[in-house]
């Protein structure tokens, strides 16, 4: 299971990044969600990554959830909102990527679970949902209400409150020997699709 860490560090990711983002060019322009499938590849470094989706519109540090480890992240805006798109975070010492957060937009091909399944028929995922005390809230809404994962795959995915879409897709190497969050498997008992 992605513990809270992981949820809690993204949500401090973008607030720090939006803080700090008084101006700036968006040089990803418009990322798809099939580009962010193609980085879902152990042993990725960052000479392929910027021939997949070209340079980040912004790289900065941050800390995973062993307060020691230390990850270079790159970030890529939406365009036209200039919010997060897509998130890599590398490990700094050998420059391969350790995971990818694409976040969700509701006008998404891909927005729900079920379109997100139907890509990988052959694929299950856990369903988890946090005890209310648990929630990350933001503002006067929990972030997420429920979420499907797939260890395996190294697949988080975070629902939005009303349970409809999805409203982030974090993916991390499940080979990596250092992670931007942990994971465990959860119990059989909320197999999905």
């Amino acid at each position: 299971m992605f513990g809270g860490d992981l949820r809690l560090f993204a949500i401090f990711l973008i607030f720090g990044v939006l803080s700090g983002c008084a101006s700036f060019q968006t040089a990803s322009g418009n990322l798809r969600f099939e580009q962010y499938e193609s980085l879902q590849k152990p042993g990725l470094d960052k000479d392929a990554i910027e021939k997949k989706i070209g340079k980040p519109d912004r790289i900065t540090k941050g800390i995973g959830s062993n307060s020691a480890q230390i990850f270079e992240i790159w970030l890529y805006f939406d365009a036209k909102s200039k919010t997060p798109r897509l998130t890599l975070f590398f490990d700094p010492e050998d420059r391969h990527l350790l995971g990818a957060n694409w976040y969700v937009k509701d006008a998404d091909p891909v927005n729900t679970f079920s379109s997100f399944a139907q890509r990988y028929p052959e694929t299950r995922f856990f369903k988890g949902s946090d005890e209310p005390g648990q929630r990350i809230v933001v503002g006067p809404k929990p972030a997420y209400s429920e979420f499907y994962e797939n260890t395996n795959m190294g697949i988080f995915i975070g629902m939005s409150v009303d349970g409809e879409h999805m409203k982030i897709v974090s993916w991390r190497d499940p080979q990596a020997e250092r992670q931007p969050a942990t994971m465990t498997p959860r119990s059989r008992e909320n197999l999905v699709k």
